[in-house]
């Protein structure tokens, strides 16, 4: 949920670049900052973080939480505006039945063994299957 639309709060970007060594404390320190939306940790050792607070709100929290033996530097962006859309990635996400191996369409079936696994197949027959194999794997663990 975008806070930003209900409460007329300002969004900043945080750059955070690190002194060596401390990029991930600053990264998992900063998961649990009230306030803090988004946080990623690059590559080359750079925390970068949204935050739904106005500046100098930021910067306070900032100094707050953060030590200077774990930051070189840090710059904090009013965002004017943002997006964000998530993806799946593909339209043609497919899942395949877990006994035959074809391609589940619609909502396929579900079956539910021992009410602790529950298996989604392509149809009716191999929700019998998944259900004949369990079974007789049972049986076999009972004798």
């Amino acid at each position: 949920m975008d806070r930003t639309k209900f409460t007329g709060e300002t969004e900043c970007l945080v750059r955070i670049d690190t002194r060596l060594g401390h990029a991930d404390d600053v990264f998992v320190r900063l998961q649990d900052v009230d306030g803090i939306e988004h946080v990623f940790l690059t590559a080359d050792s750079t925390v970068l973080a949204k935050a739904v607070r106005s500046p100098s709100e930021t910067h306070s929290l900032l100094t707050d939480v953060l030590t200077d033996d774990e930051v070189e530097e840090y710059r904090v962006s009013s965002v004017l505006e943002s997006l964000w859309n998530p993806q799946l990635g593909t339209d043609n996400l497919e899942i395949e039945c877990a006994i035959c191996g074809k391609s589940i369409s619609g909502e396929g079936e579900t079956v539910e063994v021992d009410s602790e696994e529950t298996y989604h197949v392509c149809c009716s027959s191999c929700a019998e299957k998944i259900v004949e194999q369990y079974e007789s794997l049972k049986q076999a663990a009972d004798e």
